[in-house]
């Protein structure tokens, strides 16, 4: 021990003191030690400040954020709420634009059958089974509607109905092998009997049938209903003719059809519920 007394260390360490000693005397004599003291506290405290500020800044900017975070979710619900508003405006014209353009298809049909008795009907569901393109329209039994009754657009016919509830009915189309109604092809005028056939249905087309070996039904003849046996309205239009064959038998012909109406593509239609 009496050897450190002895180092330079030690000198050295005894002059700091002594400046240090003198300096604090010299500050208190001349009013400066609060200053120096505020100094040393200032030298001391800035770099806590600082922190303190940074924090303090990162804390405000943060808040800041999640209420301008809440201001743009309001904003964005509101947004969603105006578009959910619009989407159902432009339903409700696309319903009343598609009400429309089926009353005035009724209004012309009225005008070319005067004695027809129509219920205009919406298509609510396909039968996606169905290879003849079946479908459920929303009148049913309330509205007057019956098995049987024939089923048109402005364009032409586009089958019967098969069932029957209280507020739905379903439809058979012409493609259907289920699907018979007499008609004639009104340029020859030769009768015969339109019926849905399985192998000419996969082409969107049907048949018609038991004509005459020495009829003269050419291409692009127009084929219409005829009222024979009383069952259907005459002069519907079914399709065109698109050729004509000798049945394997030989004992009639027939004609391939291309219906008026593309069954699968129908949105609303007409029920005929009387004549």
């Amino acid at each position: 021990m009496r050897d450190f007394f002895k180092t330079t260390r030690f000198k050295v360490i005894l002059c700091v003191l002594a400046l240090l000693l003198g300096f604090m005397i010299q500050a208190a004599y001349s009013g400066t030690l609060s200053s120096v003291a505020s100094k040393a506290i200032g030298f001391v405290s800035t770099p806590f400040q600082a922190v303190s500020s940074a924090v303090t800044g990162w804390f405000g900017g943060f808040f800041d954020r999640l209420t301008l975070a809440d201001e743009l979710l309001e904003e964005n619900t509101q947004l969603q709420q105006q578009v959910r508003q619009l989407q159902g405006q432009l339903a409700d014209l696309d319903r009343y634009k598609s009400e429309n353009e089926t009353y005035r298809e009724m209004l012309q049909i009225q005008e070319e059958h005067p004695t027809f008795e129509m219920e205009a009907a919406s298509v609510i569901a396909r039968d996606s089974s169905s290879r003849f393109y079946s479908f459920k329209i929303d009148r049913g039994s309330d509205q007057g509607i019956a098995l049987q009754d024939p089923v048109i657009t402005q364009a032409g016919m586009v089958g019967i109905i098969s069932e029957v509830g209280p507020n739905y009915a379903v439809v058979t189309t012409l493609l259907d092998p289920a699907f018979k109604v007499g008609a004639t092809a009104t340029a020859s005028r030769d009768p015969g009997m339109v019926e849905g056939d399985v192998g000419l249905a996969q082409e969107g087309k049907t048949k018609l049938r038991y004509l005459a070996p020495t009829s003269e039904v050419k291409e692009g003849e127009l084929v219409m209903s005829s009222d024979l046996g009383g069952t259907y309205p005459a002069d519907l239009l079914i399709g065109t003719v698109l050729e004509v064959q000798m049945e394997s038998s030989g004992i009639s012909k027939y004609a391939v059809v291309q219906p008026a109406v593309d069954p699968s593509e129908v949105t609303s239609v007409m029920v005929v519920k009387a004549y």
